[in-house]
């Protein structure tokens, strides 16, 4: 399946994450309690109340009178207890209170809006309404503001709070008229062709009856009324959220009645609702709630406490998982917006940087199987990639690599197709992979002669590659036509069981060659009369490659193989299904090497056990970082050896490309008795002396032995090189396909020592200097 940028778009849609916290969705205000319990339990009082402040007008009010319906739908409930929220909200305005911020409202709208009562709601919305630069006037029937907010006690709301709250209705803005009851000293309709609009916000007990209104959106029949709070009866009336709720409620209808625009549309989930946002208790320890030692209020060490056990709700089961998306702290709803904005943007405006998020991932599927939606971030890279390509977005030098290194692996020097020697067809097909071949080319060699001494009917051999670089890299043409290619040879043989033994491998020929019948390595081998090997390590803690995530057989035979060998396994955190990348995948540790580097580090500390796998790869990247590590089957044929006989644990990207050379060439001598000599280009006469620093520059910035063998035969081949006056090495360069490579060298007898060299990854329009 393919998309357009559309599709990607729409892949992201179901992402939970957007969803707000569950005690935000609670709360009829959707007071932003997770930010501000996340300040306070970070010492900062001032912050958390200006969290509070951002949602509540009357944020020293509401602290101390909240009815905190977020707290019966906290997370943390379904764990131990609830976050004390309405405790924290009360510690904010107790240690911070100095710090709210006030302003003064100016009239710049030429409406005029009466609002009738100064109990909490009246007051919240003449207050939204002249921020907003609308003229306010309040009639009030006693002479003082706020209600019943008066008769609350001092311990519950200090009168000095509340003073100090009430002050803040004196606005430019505002009027209040003290002394006047709407419906008796003053009739509704009068204040109707006095006022644009009436807010009805007065007690539950007044002779103004709401009548018939919208619960939506609190307009009446008549639409230039609109009410809120006591107007809406006791449940409303004995709750300050849904009071304070109503009132924004209301401020809104108002505002959009004003604009002339639609007062009913996108108000879904304006007041408390369910949240839908998913969060895994099993990551978290349980830990009970604290209370206040004074039973009324918290300390300032008390509210930080407790603020602490906040589990700051998310759904971030993909990043658990994916470290990938953990480095990039973002979550796939944000991800797709920003790889769909990278895909469309710029079309037609010539060749732009790529970007890092889309190549940096591995694309091996983990965060699919974490997330309770199924998004796969993988699959959208991927697709990302092969649109930046067809559009010519994608720089062609950023896969160069390992897109060079499959075209190798494909090549007359390293590709292999034959039947068993003495036979003429295969009754089995034997695809080790091209990375094996590279790094474990005498461990390939003992298996291809096991299967064909105990398998009847032939096995022939196809050493290649499947593809997967020119499939990560987005290159669909080419990985149509190596696909194809491998199609043509399978039916050549007459459609053999093909015995896979590299997992991504077979990952990518189940979907190449879905009608062909695929076997893994590990499986075949069960079947069959193994040697004993040598000693190994006893333990082993077994790291399942990510190709293989949803193939049980590979899993549970790679397991038994090494059991049946006297191995004892133990399972890493992320094991079967949810099996992590190496790093290796998706091209990642060719774009992103720094990401690779924590990506293994983090998975290599998760045992002290050597490590066993069924990837070569797997096995090559670990031993990278110093992780004592093996591959199953050299728990059956020995640790691998180079040819020298001498153990070896990692191989630089050139000595990958030689062991290739060699294996190709040493099995055509040994087994069919051939001469591959042909198979070594001229240029590679070079003799060449290169210090280890110079090694392993070459080898982080993707240069071959073989690329400078090059440069350096053509300069001395053509007289093309300078001599440097400041250092006395001879300078010389050449691009080699798309890439230029320049090497600082000196002779030394019939050898060539190297001092230094790098490349431009951009394209350079001569071969000449």
């Amino acid at each position: 399946m393919t998309l357009d940028s559309k599709g990607i778009h729409d892949i992201g849609q179901p992402c939970l994450e957007a969803n707000a916290p569950y005690c935000v969705a609670a709360c009829p205000l959707h007071v932003k309690a997770k930010d501000m319990v996340t300040a306070v339990s970070n010492g900062n009082f001032a912050e958390g109340l200006k969290v509070f402040q951002s949602t509540a007008v009357f944020a020293g009010i509401m602290a101390y009178i909240c009815d905190h319906p977020c707290e019966n739908k906290c997370k943390r409930r379904e764990l131990d207890d609830s976050i004390n929220i309405s405790l924290i909200e009360k510690a904010c305005a107790d240690y911070a209170y100095d710090t709210l911020i006030k302003a003064d409202y100016k009239i710049t709208k030429k409406q005029k809006i009466a609002v009738v009562g100064s109990g909490l709601s009246s007051l919240t919305v003449a207050m939204l309404l002249a921020k907003k630069g609308y003229s306010i006037t309040i009639f009030e029937a006693d002479q003082k503001p706020g209600g019943k907010l008066n008769d609350y006690p001092e311990e519950v709301l200090p009168k000095k709070v509340l003073l100090a709250e009430l002050s803040l209705i004196k606005q430019p803005a505002i009027e209040i008229k003290y002394g006047v009851t709407v419906g008796q000293d003053i009739t509704l309709e009068s204040l109707l062709e006095s006022f644009d609009l009436v807010y009805l916000g007065a007690g539950a007990d007044s002779n103004l009856k709401a009548g018939n209104y919208n619960p939506a959106t609190l307009v009446t029949e008549n639409p230039r009324i609109i009410v809120g709070g006591g107007m809406l009866g006791q449940e409303v009336a004995s709750s300050p959220a849904l009071t304070f709720a109503s009132a924004q409620t209301a401020a809104l209808s108002i505002e959009r009645t004003i604009q002339k625009v639609s007062v009913s549309a996108n108000r879904k989930n304006e007041n408390a609702y369910d949240s839908k946002l998913y969060t895994n208790l099993e990551w978290y320890k349980k830990q009970g709630e604290i209370l206040p030692a004074n039973k009324h209020s918290y300390s300032k060490e008390e509210a930080v406490a407790e603020a602490t056990r906040c589990l700051k709700c998310r759904c971030v089961e993909c990043m658990r998982g994916c470290d990938y998306l953990s480095h990039y702290d973002q979550y796939p709803g944000d991800c797709i917006k920003s790889v769909v904005k990278n895909v469309i943007i710029m079309q037609g405006w010539g060749v732009r940087i790529a970007n890092d998020f889309i190549n940096s991932c591995n694309l091996c599927g983990l965060c699919k199987e974490m997330c309770p939606v199924d998004i796969d971030m993988g699959f959208v890279n991927r697709e990302a990639r092969r649109l930046m390509w067809e559009e010519e977005n994608m720089p062609a030098t950023l896969h160069d690599y390992p897109l060079r290194d499959m075209e190798f692996a494909l090549s007359e020097q390293a590709a292999v197709f034959k039947h068993q020697p003495g036979f003429t067809s295969s009754r089995y097909l034997f695809f080790p992979g091209c990375q094996m071949a590279g790094s474990m080319p005498q461990t390939l060699t003992k298996t291809y002669r096991l299967l064909t001494e105990q398998l009847a009917g032939g096995v022939g051999l196809l050493i290649s590659c499947c593809g997967a670089p020119a499939d990560w890299a987005g290159r669909q043409e080419v990985t149509a036509e190596i696909w194809q290619d491998i199609r043509e040879k399978w039916l050549q043989t007459n459609k053999p069981q093909i015995i896979v033994a590299c997992p991504g491998c077979h990952k990518i020929l189940k979907e190449a060659l879905p009608e062909a019948d695929l076997k893994f390595i590990t499986e075949t081998l069960l079947e069959l009369d193994l040697p004993k090997a040598s000693a190994m390590p006893a333990e082993f803690a077994f790291h399942d490659p990510c190709t293989t995530r949803y193939e049980k057989e590979i899993q549970d035979s790679a397991r038994q193989l090494a059991i049946n060998t006297g191995a004892g396994l133990h399972e890493l955190e992320f094991n079967h299904n949810r099996a992590k990348c190496c790093g290796y995948g998706g091209l990642q540790y060719h774009i992103n090497p720094d990401l690779t580097g924590e990506i293994i580090k983090k998975r290599i500390a998760q045992s002290p056990l050597p490590y066993l796998t069924s990837c070569s790869n797997c096995r090559d990247f670990f031993l990278k970082y110093d992780k004592d590590s093996y591959h199953v089957l050299e728990l059956i044929f020995g640790k691998e050896r180079a040819i020298s006989g001498e153990l070896y644990s990692l191989t630089d990207f050139s000595e990958r490309r030689d062991n290739r050379r060699e294996l190709k060439r040493r099995l055509l001598q040994e087994l069919w008795q051939e001469d591959a000599s042909m198979t070594v280009p001229d240029y590679k006469s070079i003799k060449l002396i290169i210090n280890d620093e110079i090694r392993e520059k070459m080898h982080d910035q993707h240069i071959l032995i073989d690329d400078l063998q090059e440069v350096i035969y053509f300069a001395e081949k053509n007289n093309r090189k300078m001599l440097s006056p400041e250092t006395g090495y001879f300078v010389t360069g050449k691009r080699l396909k798309i890439i230029t490579y320049w090497v600082e060298y000196i002779t030394e007898g019939d050898s060539y020592v190297i001092k230094n060299c790098y490349s431009h990854r951009m394209q350079v329009l001569t071969d000449t200097i």
